[in-house]
């Protein structure tokens, strides 16, 4: 029942692995937007590519639980955040994994 951009997916991953940036958008020109890393220079972690870019799409993709509420007695009990800090801390503790063998 909730929305996320991929910009706000890719801010709080960092934001997980301790690593602070901050986005850069051109207005009017999304597909020149940059995550920055802050630092004395700023460096380029992410950037837009045109290839993967849907703007004409949809507008909004947004799941609907209520059936699953109602007829499962299901509910959510990983919030967005802590869903970013399991994903993030999973492929830290893999990458970890595997460059000890």
């Amino acid at each position: 029942g909730e929305t996320h951009t991929i910009k706000e997916f890719i801010q709080e991953a960092f934001k997980v692995a301790d690593i602070n940036g901050t986005w850069a958008e051109m207005e009017g020109e999304p597909l020149r937007s940059k995550f920055l890393l802050n630092s004395d220079r700023y460096i380029t972690l992410v950037k837009i590519n045109e290839k993967f870019y849907r703007p004409a799409e949809v507008d909004l993709l947004l799941g609907d639980p209520k059936e699953a509420k109602h007829n499962l007695g299901w509910k959510p009990e990983t919030s967005f955040k802590q869903l970013v800090k399991k994903m993030v801390l999973h492929d830290i503790q893999k990458e970890t994994e595997e460059k000890k063998a």
